[in-house]
């Protein structure tokens, strides 16, 4: 006697395989998107908030930033200034009241306690890690710095300026035993300034060195800020 064979019914397979396929996007789909939340999201645009940081002179000179956020990471905005030097931005929430004088410490000796996990930024100059810990709100900043000629730009009671030919230089935010910011000089003497400018309840940190230039003024940082 012949054996009888199933006959698949051609309208049953399509739907199987039209839901099999679905479910299928639905996973990959969802894998993706958990990628895109733990690794941050990177954008190319102008940012209005850390533009009008700068003069308008020097909103000319400036390229389309790179930006930067992700849940490990604070929003970050990456530019090329007159296509010589690198520019770096970041925004913090402070306490309204508190003055800038309060918030900034200057150190000459790094405490070289270690910890953390970073994400490297590399400039052709600095070797750079922020850590993965998303800081939304300071009450702080321990700030150590290692090089030559350190110079205080500037100090009043919404800007600080910095100026040095590092070696290194290490950001600790509310008392953290381990730094928030790292940098290394591939080269000793690299030229780098950093400012801290207070807006009603943020603090906006901006970093400044070389990319084609072979030095940089001490005050250039400086200059470029909408005072």
């Amino acid at each position: 006697m012949p054996l009888m064979r199933n006959k698949l019914n051609p309208k049953r397979l399509r739907a199987s395989l039209i839901s099999f396929a679905a479910i299928v996007l639905v996973i990959f789909g969802r894998l993706f998107f958990l990628s895109i939340t733990e690794q941050g999201v990177s954008t190319r645009k102008v940012l209005p908030e850390f533009n009008n940081l700068f003069t308008r002179e020097t909103q000319s000179k400036l390229n389309i930033p790179v930006n930067y956020e992700s849940k490990y990471e604070s929003l970050s905005s990456n530019y090329y200034y007159n296509n010589k030097y690198y520019l770096s931005v970041r925004s913090f929430f402070v306490p309204k009241n508190t003055s800038i004088e309060s918030l900034i410490s200057v150190k000459n000796r790094n405490p070289f306690l270690t910890g953390g996990t970073f994400s490297d930024s590399n400039s052709d100059f600095l070797e750079m890690g922020f850590k993965l810990e998303k800081t939304d709100s300071i009450r702080k900043i321990d700030l150590y710095l290692d090089g030559d000629s350190i110079t205080t730009v500037a100090k009043n009671d919404r800007m600080i300026c910095y100026y040095l030919k590092a070696k290194s230089f290490y950001m600790y935010y509310n008392g953290t035993n381990s730094p928030n910011i790292k940098a290394e000089a591939k080269h000793d003497n690299t030229p780098v300034s950093i400012a801290f400018l207070k807006k009603n309840n943020k603090i906006y940190l901006l970093m400044m060195d070389i990319k084609e230039a072979e030095t940089m003024r001490p005050d250039l940082l400086y200059s470029l800020i909408n005072k």
